[in-house]
């Protein structure tokens, strides 16, 4: 993820924590509607992993980026 850079006008990549929190932001509000649930838990080899779910959505790949659409439940 890139972000504004400080000087310039350019861009820079962000840091970990920079994208973290925008995860976290982008997650609070997305359950302003959807009711996002999350879960802490443990992956095959015994690291911690955070999951969330976030009802009424899923992703598609689309020239090759990850979106994360509303799923139109008249269509499904």
């Amino acid at each position: 993820m890139r972000v504004p850079g400080r000087k310039g006008g350019g861009t820079r990549e962000s840091h970990a924590a920079e994208a973290f929190t925008f995860v976290l932001s982008a997650l609070a509000a997305v359950n302003r509607w959807a009711g996002v649930r999350v879960k802490n838990a443990r992956d095959a080899d015994g690291n911690i992993v955070a999951i969330a779910v976030i009802p009424g959505a899923r992703f598609d790949e689309r020239s090759g980026k990850t979106e994360l659409n509303l799923i139109d439940t008249l269509q499904e």
